[in-house]
């Protein structure tokens, strides 16, 4: 799975052989039966992986990485990312991945931020480690915000205005988009968003894609329908948004991709996508999807989710990985199991 993501999987003595991320896979300390994979990004150690057999408890493979995070960098002095202990730890038994980021609930240097969770970070069950360039992506985010070195810790410090100079947001869409910030901040990463037909949801999510996308610095947001006339719409919504106090408009800051090909094509610079349901479920199993504007597209695309079948499909790692979106927000789905793709920070 850590090859799958991207990681070439050495022995120590093979790691300085090649500059590519690595994963040096070493026997723990003290406990037989345990492997470790120390976590090479940009040369710097950075993360750690505990792993176990079958039988084995995640979480509990996921304290043992926080207990070896700062002995194995203290070891390591040379290597070690920042001089700190390993922020990025994961615990697995080869099924399943317990996931912690330190950043959650620290500064870059370590000490404790005073807002963070209660208990700390929390802990999250994701279904593959991160890629090599997710995790040297958020080592930059944390170098530019040493404060809210997290995805996480910038939603705790939201700025709490909600102006649109060309369009006065309504009451209840000013709630919903502080019911949904209150939320994540809270370290709730599943929101619903109930409003009444012609109240104005798909503009509320634009502003609340803005606000993500600007002020917490998310990589990503995933806008996903079941139908593609309301994929559509979407767009049109989204090109026509100027933030506020911005003097074009937001897709030229925040690049909008309306996904409607087989193949992924996103680019990294892509913030915004927008696809339907049945593209994205083609996407994941390699499945090749109608042709867009076609007789057989219009059908697949216009009867909901009935279409997709009842059976699980095999999801491979590739083209569209869990760590591809830092939020989703999805409408007239619910029969959709969205935890393959969020990795990030929510789902509303």
């Amino acid at each position: 799975m850590l090859r799958d993501a991207g990681w070439r999987v050495c022995a120590p003595h093979e790691r300085d052989l090649q500059p590519d991320p690595t994963a040096v896979r070493a026997s723990h300390p003290t406990r037989n039966g345990l492997i470790l994979y120390l976590l090479h990004v940009d040369r710097d150690l950075s993360g750690l992986v505990v792993a176990g057999d079958a039988s084995a408890d995640p979480e509990e493979l996921l304290a043992e990485a926080g207990r070896l995070a700062a002995p194995v960098a203290a070891q390591q002095q040379r290597r070690v990312w920042q001089g700190r202990p390993l922020p990025f730890r994961y615990g697995s038994n080869g099924h399943v991945w317990a996931f912690l980021n330190a950043f959650d609930a620290e500064h870059l240097d370590g000490t404790s931020a005073a807002d963070a969770p209660q208990g700390g970070a929390r802990s999250r069950h994701v279904f593959a480690p991160a890629r090599p360039a997710t995790l040297a992506r958020w080592k930059r985010n944390a170098v530019q915000h040493p404060e809210t070195p997290s995805l996480r810790a910038r939603l705790r410090r939201l700025p709490g205005v909600h102006l649109d100079p060309h369009r006065q947001l309504y009451d209840a869409q000013r709630r919903a988009i502080q019911g949904l910030e209150e939320s994540l901040a809270a370290d709730r990463p599943r929101s619903l968003i109930q409003m009444a037909t012609g109240a104005g949801k798909t503009y509320t999510v634009v502003q609340a894609s803005h606000r993500l996308l600007k002020h917490a610095g998310a990589h990503r947001v995933l806008f996903l329908v079941d139908r593609y006339n309301l994929g559509e719409q979407a767009y049109l919504e989204y090109r026509g948004f100027q933030p506020p106090g911005a003097k074009k408009p937001l897709h030229e800051d925040f690049p909008l991709k309306h996904l409607s090909g087989g193949a992924s094509g996103l680019a990294d610079s892509d913030k915004i996508v927008i696809t339907t349901v049945q593209r994205l479920w083609c996407t994941l199993t390699g499945r090749t999807p109608p042709v867009p504007g076609s007789e057989e597209a219009s059908g697949f695309e216009g009867a909901g989710t009935a279409g997709l079948g009842r059976q699980k499909p095999e999801v491979s790692y590739s083209p569209l990985p869990p760590d591809a979106f830092d939020f989703i927000r999805h409408r007239r789905v619910p029969s959709l199991d969205l935890r393959r793709l969020a990795a990030g920070a929510g789902v509303f």
